[in-house]
C-alpha cells in the first residue's frame, strides 16, 4: 500500500472552485502535499478550499475523493505558477481502517454492451 503522501506517487486533483487541475506533489517527511503541474497557473486557491481527485481519462483513482483542502497559498512575482500546498483530509500517521477502491469496477458492464 502506498500512502498519498509518498514522494514516488502523484494524484490528479482539482480544486472545486476554479476546477483546475494538477497532480500532488510530496516531499519526504512532511505530511502536506503541494500541487504541481497546474491546467491554470493563475488559479488563486482560498485557504479551506477542497481538493478533490480529478475526473481526467486513463485515470488511477474514481474522480471526486476528497484528497485534502487548501492550506496556504502564494506566488511571488518571479514565480511562474503559485505554491499551493494542502492538508491531507485524514490523518497519515493514524490509519486504522482502508477501503480498496477497485476503479473501473472489474464487474460493471463494458461501455455499449
Amino acid at each position: 500500500m502506498t500512502l498519498l503522501d509518498s514522494p514516488s506517487l502523484g494524484v490528479g486533483v482539482r480544486l472545486t472552485t476554479s476546477n483546475t487541475t494538477g497532480i500532488t506533489v510530496a516531499r519526504a517527511g512532511d505530511r502536506n502535499l503541494t500541487i504541481g503541474f497546474l491546467s491554470d497557473s493563475n488559479v488563486k486557491a482560498q485557504k479551506g478550499e477542497l481538493v478533490l481527485t480529478a475526473a481526467t481519462a486513463n485515470a488511477a483513482f474514481p474522480p471526486d475523493i476528497v484528497v485534502g483542502t487548501v492550506i496556504s497559498y502564494s506566488k511571488a512575482l518571479q514565480d511562474l505558477a503559485p505554491t499551493i500546498v494542502v492538508a491531507p483530509a485524514v490523518n497519515l500517521d493514524n490509519l486504522d481502517f482502508v477501503k480498496v477502491l477497485r476503479f473501473p469496477d472489474p464487474t460493471a458492464a463494458p461501455p455499449g454492451g
